[in-house]
């Protein structure tokens, strides 16, 4: 007998936050797990710093302690997908 089973995929949303502070906007993008996540800084709309980080958090807890952004200054953005 064979037995045939369906394959879902998995859909994974990534989270995205997003908070301004002294005229720079700092964006959060998370990742796959095994990546972690991305904290980019913008100013004047240019993309001026990246920094890749083990999670969110510990990209909040880098601005904050690299730029003080408040931790609790972070909206998350709503995904269109």
């Amino acid at each position: 007998m064979i037995f045939l089973t369906e394959v879902v995929p998995t859909v994974s949303i990534m989270k995205c936050y997003e908070s301004e502070h002294l005229g720079r906007l700092f964006k959060i993008q998370e990742d796959l797990p095994a990546v972690g996540a991305y904290l980019f800084i913008y100013e004047g709309g240019k993309d001026m710093y990246d920094y890749l980080q083990n999670s969110v958090i510990h990209c909040m807890e880098f601005a904050a302690e690299e730029f003080g952004v408040p931790m609790d200054s972070w909206s998350e953005l709503i995904s269109d997908e």
